[in-house]
């Protein structure tokens, strides 16, 4: 579909005009396809003989007068702005921060790499992590190496707003990451508001295994239901939450220790949150 697609629009036109970097690459291409997504029929049995939007490569590069077509994207006419946001990703060069397997939810709804693709029905989906914002290079976490006060705004209103936090202020693969999310703006179909505190393990690749996720959320109600495939989301997530929690440490449910069940010395205590505005004591 897309070699035909390309075959017909170079007919007329060329693809140098795509490759701005003029490294001999369209980097990325959307294709936009008749009909709907297999991912928006709710009847399984019509989903066989429809498209899943994805993200991949050619099997070999399209190439016209030089210029290659390798990696694309491909949606329906009528896709969500989620879906479109979330299959950008991908070209960007995240990962899906959902259960692949379908045996738990990831992250849920509090990443546009996950469920959060879904927000508001598709029109309205959630930011990106800021776990995805640093992958991307976009913002850069500011490393917790002692005992401090936090005060945090959302990265939507200042984008320098995310603490990274470890023992002794380890720069390990295994980390947190504090981020302020708000239900409102470009966030306002999130089920909560509250401190985000992401555990991190960058040994894993991915979100299928709901013991050691690549990118998990601490639920501050401790009940795990992203992990358990309860929900995708809901107002007890961040701290304080609606369950008043205003602290976690080695010892909490959730606790900050490591997958393998070590000791991070990572300790946030007075969790509150006041005028859109979180606040907070780390010790590290």
């Amino acid at each position: 579909m897309l070699h035909d697609a390309l075959t017909t629009f170079c007919r007329s036109d060329n693809l140098a005009r795509f490759d701005a970097d003029d490294d001999g690459f369209v980097d990325a291409i959307f294709l936009i396809h008749a009909g709907h997504g297999a991912e928006a029929e709710p009847n399984p049995s019509k989903r066989k003989n429809m498209i899943w939007s994805h993200t991949w490569t050619l099997p070999r590069p399209f190439v016209h007068q030089g210029v290659k077509v390798f990696a694309y994207s491909t949606e329906p006419e009528d896709g969500r702005a989620g879906v479109f946001s979330h299959e950008f990703g991908h070209l960007l060069g995240l990962p899906d921060l959902y259960d692949t397997t379908f045996r738990s939810h990831g992250v849920g709804e509090w990443c546009l790499m996950a469920a959060g693709s879904w927000g508001g029905k598709g029109n309205r989906p959630s930011r990106m992590s800021c776990w995805c914002l640093s992958k991307l290079g976009w913002i850069k976490p500011k490393l917790v190496t002692r005992k401090r006060s936090i005060q945090l705004n959302t990265l939507e209103a200042k984008k320098t707003e995310c603490y990274r936090v470890w023992k002794k202020g380890a720069t390990g693969p295994e980390y947190l990451l504090l981020e302020n999310r708000q239900a409102k703006g470009l966030d306002a179909a999130l089920p909560g508001s509250g401190l985000a505190v992401w555990h991190i393990d960058e040994r894993q690749s991915n979100n299928d295994n709901p013991l050691a996720y690549l990118v998990a959320l601490l639920q501050a109600d401790g009940n795990k239901d992203l992990e358990l495939l309860k929900n995708s989301g809901d107002a007890g997530d961040l701290f304080p939450g609606d369950k008043g929690v205003a602290a976690i440490h080695d010892n909490t449910t959730p606790s900050t220790r490591s997958n393998k069940g070590s000791p991070s010395r990572v300790t946030l205590t007075n969790i509150a949150m006041s005028g859109g505005i979180v606040t907070l004591q780390a010790e590290v």
